[in-house]
């Protein structure tokens, strides 16, 4: 009984691997119904800063796989996808998102 105890108390208080965690948000977040691109960009950046991610193409590959349909759709089919760095990506999201919205 004590073992058990220890065991699952030293399991509790293990240092959270934030890094970890983060890659985790990132291959599974979406975003959700009705939040803004810059809302989901930044929650995105969050997670991709935690990560470590320095790499354009993979910061990229994450945020338009996050991405809703009808916007991901948007990017593609007005050639906005089509950056050389991330900082441009987010730019013309929200451009897009912008056009989506009037």
């Amino acid at each position: 009984m004590w073992d058990v105890f220890k065991r699952k108390f030293k399991t509790a208080f293990n240092p959270v691997d934030t890094k970890g965690g983060a890659m985790l948000k990132l291959a599974n977040w979406r975003q959700r119904s009705g939040t803004t691109a810059s809302n989901h960009v930044a929650k995105m950046n969050t997670y991709i800063s935690r990560a470590e991610i320095h790499e354009d193409e993979v910061k990229m590959t994450f945020l338009i796989g996050s991405l809703e349909s009808s916007l991901q759709n948007g990017l593609f089919i007005s050639g906005l996808s089509t950056t050389a760095t991330y900082s441009d990506l987010c730019d013309n999201l929200l451009t897009q998102d912008i056009r989506k919205n009037s």
